[in-house]
């Protein structure tokens, strides 16, 4: 009997904690799920930071064009776009993409603040750089949204290992005093017909009292870890 109490005590304990584990994780799931779903369009704000980070990195460049060279800022450009890659979405990324080639070519490919390229070797090297930047950013714009579908996989995998493990404890919790119940119950039907021996039929009805008690109390913390 007491041992039952305490496995019953120490185990409901348990699952209380899991419960609860489970809860705040599944509160800090839905806040991260929603944080790192990519959605398909990106927020104006992204937009608004591509445009702003293109701006500083040309400022930047244009202080650096006396000691590198206008070849040299594709180089720096194309660290800009990989940089943008790793913390914007695909639109944001390409944005940056198109406008830090076009940057390149109208401030730093002669003739300057002009779109023309008047070198053939200038021409070619902007036409590549161009696609090398939009492969590069649409390709780092993808990495990240499947670093975020596994992040959001490996999450639901922890939650359905901890709904299992909680499952699991509730169940045993729920069939140890319905099994005392039960047995005693089956026992006092037996004892019906020695109605002499009242110190067996006391023991049989405090069996059940504890097992009904036992039974109100599993519930009562699952309502009330349910409202937590």
């Amino acid at each position: 009997m007491g041992y039952i109490s305490l496995v019953t005590g120490s185990s409901i304990s348990r699952a209380g904690g899991e419960l609860s584990s489970e809860h705040v994780d599944n509160t800090a799931t839905d806040g991260e799920e929603h944080k790192l779903s990519p959605s398909a369009f990106a927020s104006l704000k992204e937009y608004v930071t591509a445009v702003v980070g293109v701006s500083t990195l040309t400022i930047a460049c244009w202080l650096l064009t006396p000691l590198t060279g206008y070849a040299a800022i594709s180089l720096i450009f194309l660290l800009g776009v990989l940089l943008a890659g790793m913390v914007l979405s695909r639109g944001p990324v390409l944005l940056v993409a198109a406008l830090s080639a076009l940057s390149w070519n109208f401030l730093f490919i002669p003739p300057l603040f002009t779109l023309h390229i008047a070198k053939i070797e200038d021409a070619l090297t902007f036409a590549a750089y161009f696609i090398i930047a939009i492969t590069v950013g649409g390709l780092t714009a993808q990495l990240k949204a499947r670093e975020h579908l596994a992040a959001q996989v490996q999450v639901a995998q922890e939650s359905e290992r901890l709904r299992k493990t909680l499952l699991d404890c509730v169940s045993h919790e729920l069939k140890t005093p319905l099994s005392a119940i039960a047995a005693a119950s089956q026992e006092l039907s037996r004892q019906t017909a020695n109605v002499h021996d009242s110190q067996i039929l006391k023991d049989l009805a405090d069996e059940i009292r504890d097992g009904s008690h036992r039974l109100n109390r599993v519930v009562n913390n699952l309502l009330d870890m349910n409202r937590l």
